[in-house]
C-alpha cells in the first residue's frame, strides 16, 4: 500500500496526489466493512461559470455610435475528486463524532445537513475534494488548493451541489486508518507514522487481523 501511495496508483487507478490515493485506500477499506456502498474518482465535469461579455457603446470619429463587446469571463469547469455513497452503518457508527458537518444530497438532489445526534435514513451521496493538511504552504504553489473555496461556492450557486473538503489525516483521526498505510515499512521495529499515531487502526475498530 505504501508503494501504491508513493506511485499515486491504487487498483490500477492513477490519482493526482498521494492524498487522493490514501483516501481511495480508505474508501475500499470502508466498503469491506459496509460503511461505503460505492465510490468513483473524478465522477463528472461541471460548468461553474459561463462566458460573459460586457457591451460598451462609444462614438466613432465620424460621430456614429458603435458598440463593442468585451469578454470579461470565460467558461470555467470543475471536477470534484470523489463521489461517495455512504451507508446507514457509517452514519450510525459516527453519528456522535465530533467532526465537521458532512454535506450530502439524496437521489432527488435535495441537500440536507447530517446531524450526528440522530440517525439518517436514505442514501448519503457526497462529493469530496481532497486537500493536503498543510494548506498554508500549499496555497503558494497549488492553484487547486488556493481556488477551492471559490469553486465550492460556484458549484453550490450554479449546480446546487455542495463539495466537502476532506483532509485525509484529519478524516482518519475521526474514523480509522487502514493498517497497511499506518506503519513504516523501512523499520525493523513496527513504527507508526507520526500523522497516524492518534488514529484507530482498522484492525482495532473492526476486530480483525491486521491487513497488509
Amino acid at each position: 500500500m505504501i508503494n501504491s501511495i508513493k506511485n499515486k496508483n491504487w487498483n490500477n487507478q492513477q490519482f493526482r496526489s498521494e492524498e487522493e490515493t490514501t483516501f481511495a485506500i480508505w474508501l475500499d477499506a470502508a466498503i469491506r466493512h459496509g460503511l461505503v456502498e460505492y465510490w468513483s474518482y473524478e465522477p463528472k465535469k461541471y460548468q461553474i461559470l459561463s462566458k460573459e461579455y460586457l457591451s460598451l457603446a462609444f462614438n466613432t470619429k465620424s460621430g456614429k455610435p458603435r458598440t463593442h463587446k468585451y469578454k470579461v469571463a470565460k467558461d470555467q469547469t470543475y471536477t470534484p475528486d470523489f463521489f461517495v455513497i455512504f451507508t446507514n452503518k457509517f452514519i450510525s457508527k459516527y453519528k456522535n463524532n465530533d467532526q465537521s458537518p458532512l454535506y450530502y444530497y439524496q437521489e432527488f438532489r435535495k441537500f440536507e445537513l447530517i446531524i450526528y445526534n440522530r440517525l439518517f435514513s436514505g442514501k448519503c451521496c457526497c462529493m469530496f475534494d481532497v486537500k493536503p493538511s498543510n494548506l498554508t504552504w500549499v496555497r503558494s504553489i497549488s492553484t487547486s488548493a488556493s481556488t477551492f473555496y471559490i469553486k465550492q461556492s460556484l458549484m453550490w450557486i450554479n449546480n446546487g451541489i455542495i463539495v466537502n473538503k476532506v483532509v485525509t489525516d484529519q478524516f482518519m483521526k475521526k474514523t480509522f486508518v487502514p493498517d497497511g498505510i499506518a506503519f513504516m515499512k523501512s523499520r525493523k521495529v513496527k513504527t507508526r507514522y507520526k500523522r497516524y499515531i492518534n488514529c484507530k487502526l482498522e484492525s482495532e475498530v473492526f476486530l480483525q487481523k491486521e491487513l497488509f
